[in-house]
């Protein structure tokens, strides 16, 4: 048997080093992950009882992901279902998440690029079959190339159907708005890169295609920045300012909507109301994202560059729905199988990923992504928008998309003279 002196001394010791441990613990800062999984404010505008259910699910959905901030907009029948602000604004000031706040929209910019590019062929100044570089003849190419005569084949409709004859979405291609560059790329750029649509423009106009212009789908930046530089010369403007005075004038001050704006990332350039971004570990960095110096949203105005609160998103879903933008001719087209593929659903669309059909339901859908953000918006055919935002962008992008689906679907939609009913978005 051991003395009893021994067993107290080492007894005493062990209560010693856990609270030598203890005093360490508490002086680390905590972690991004830890000060997420506090308690995490919830700020709504409008909610029904039917829905405080699922605020406590999407919280647990948020601690899972390590989210700091999320903003929810749903909308029916011009009223807003549900606005609520998630989590934090900004995570070093305590700053709660309010509905009203402000995010980057990645690619969802594209769709607030093709309604525009639509709206101008519903009012005959452009039709789908314009070929692009007709209509862009003022440029050309970077450093005295000659320009490859198959670009002169490719229409407004194979930019808004993302089936130019470029791959710039396999592992070994290029990106000319993103990166990464070709060491040629990076030559004729004279190593200023990121490139402005422009100069991204008229680097492009020497590079071979890989197909045939309309036969094939390919995701690209690259397509919705042409759209821009098109929508700037019909309505007579130059670069990022003139798209986004049009657009604010003609699609959203109609609307109500006043505080979406081309955002940037120049962090003195910060909107009023707009979130602090948080960038994981594993996110690919370019110039010191999700804040930089190279301003690389405004010189992508077009392809990825808005800011939005979800409310406002949702405002335009419903817009869309409601014949307010667009009219359903028009429509009809925007959302109309592309001709190079033979998918009966979970095709894409123009400004959509995808356009489905579940249980004799129509779904669009589209999602959005940057450095710091990720955002998706998905519009039923009864009319129901949802639009979603978070400052963070988190890793395995496919299951997170997944598992955010099936959260919005434990929404309880009110159909009227009927009880609340929920949606579902599974496969």
């Amino acid at each position: 048997m051991f003395p009893i002196n021994f067993i107290l001394n080492f007894f005493y010791s062990l209560i010693f080093l856990f609270l030598i441990i203890l005093i360490i613990y508490t002086e680390i800062p905590q972690t991004k992950a830890a000060t997420i999984a506090n308690s995490i404010p919830v700020n709504c505008k409008e909610i029904s009882k039917a829905n405080t259910k699922f605020n406590q699910r999407f919280l647990e959905f948020m601690k899972t992901w390590q989210i700091p901030g999320a903003s929810i907009a749903v909308m029916q029948d011009n009223k807003m279902l549900l606005s609520c602000g998630y989590g934090w604004a900004n995570l070093e000031k305590r700053q709660p998440m309010q509905a009203d706040f402000l995010f980057r929209l990645g690619s969802i910019s594209k769709t607030i690029t093709a309604i525009t590019i639509l709206t101008l062929i519903e009012q005959n100044k452009l039709t789908l079959d314009d070929k692009v570089f007709i209509i862009l003849s003022d440029l050309n190419p970077l450093n005295k190339s000659k320009p490859n005569p198959d670009i002169y084949k490719i229409t407004i409709r194979n930019l808004l159907q993302m089936s130019s004859g470029w791959y710039t979405d396999r592992p070994q291609d290029y990106d000319p708005m993103f990166g990464p560059w070709s060491k040629e790329m990076l030559k004729q750029l004279n190593y200023q890169a990121p490139p402005d649509c422009e100069t991204a423009a008229r680097l492009m106009m020497s590079m071979p295609l890989q197909f045939s212009p309309g036969t094939k789908f390919s995701y690209s930046n690259f397509n919705y920045c042409l759209l821009g530089l098109i929508i700037n010369k019909i309505i007579k403007q130059n670069g990022a300012a003139g798209y986004e005075i049009f657009i604010k004038q003609n699609l959203l001050s109609p609307l109500g909507i006043n505080d979406m704006q081309l955002g940037s990332t120049r962090i003195e350039d910060k909107a009023a109301k707009e979130v602090t971004y948080y960038a994981e570990d594993k996110d690919g960095k370019l110039d010191g994202l999700p804040y930089g110096t190279t301003d690389i949203l405004r010189k992508n105005y077009s392809d990825g560059g808005w800011i939005s609160s979800s409310r406002d998103l949702a405002k335009i879903l419903q817009a869309l729905y409601n014949d307010q933008i667009l009219n359903p001719t028009i429509k009809k087209i925007m959302l109309e199988k592309p001709r190079y593929t033979n998918k009966k659903s979970g095709y894409p669309a123009m400004g959509w990923d995808e356009v489905n059909f579940i249980n004799g339901k129509r779904y669009i859908s589209k999602i959005g992504s940057f450095t710091g953000t990720k955002t998706f918006i998905l519009q039923s055919n009864n009319g129901i928008s949802y639009a979603v935002l978070f400052n963070i962008k988190p890793p395995h992008g496919d299951q997170f998309i997944k598992q955010l689906r099936e959260m919005l679907g434990l929404i309880k939609i009110r159909i009227p003279n009927q009880k609340p009913t929920l949606q579902s978005f599974s496969n």
